[in-house]
């Protein structure tokens, strides 16, 4: 389950305000459009532009998994009966070096355990298997968690919130790591 509301929302505004100008390769003005991806975690637009590359090169798969084990500092006035959930997002660019990007993306969310008032932890295990990579030891991996804390704040019977949020970039691995690799972060945070 997918609890990133606001995400998707502005995800497929995105998406909706784009689908003209992928369409069109000449703006009105004259000037040429270049079809792409806005990251909003990142605040940076990846260009998908067609590679000079040799439709028979050869590709790989990357298979593995990532760990995160996060410990959190509660401070927030969250009832210990209120859930805390944590998302971990891996993603990556592939063959930006060769002019192509293709994307990656993997996510799973777990309820963290409370180990008191002012303590909770999650260990989330994220498998994934990217194919058809061109360029997996030029290509940065970046792992984030979101965490959703208190019960869902709700309104016309439609969930929109939590009463605390917050996300944080965990790695910037400078590659994907190698195949049946299992690649582990702890961290600790405070909510």
């Amino acid at each position: 389950m997918r609890l990133k509301t606001s995400s998707l929302l502005l995800a497929a505004a995105l998406v909706a305000s784009a689908i003209p100008a992928l369409a069109t390769t000449v703006a009105p003005g004259g000037e040429h459009l270049v079809p792409g991806f806005y990251d909003p975690k990142t605040g940076t637009f990846k260009p998908v532009a067609t590679p000079n590359v040799n439709p028979n090169a050869a590709t790989v798969t990357r298979a593995g998994a990532f760990v995160a084990n996060l410990t959190f500092s509660i401070k927030s006035d969250i009832p210990t009966t209120s859930p805390i959930y944590v998302e971990l997002d891996a993603n990556t660019f592939d063959g930006e070096s060769l002019g192509f990007a293709g994307y990656y993306d993997d996510n799973a969310t777990k309820l963290a355990t409370r180990l008191s008032a002012t303590g909770a932890h999650v260990s989330i295990t994220l498998p994934y298997s990217w194919g058809q990579l061109l360029t997996p030891t030029k290509d940065a991996v970046t792992l984030t968690y979101y965490v959703y804390a208190g019960d869902p704040l709700v309104a016309a019977g439609i969930a929109y919130g939590f009463p605390r949020a917050s996300t944080q970039n965990l790695a910037v691995l400078p590659a994907i790591p190698a195949n049946g690799a299992t690649t582990t972060e702890t961290f600790g945070e405070t909510i």
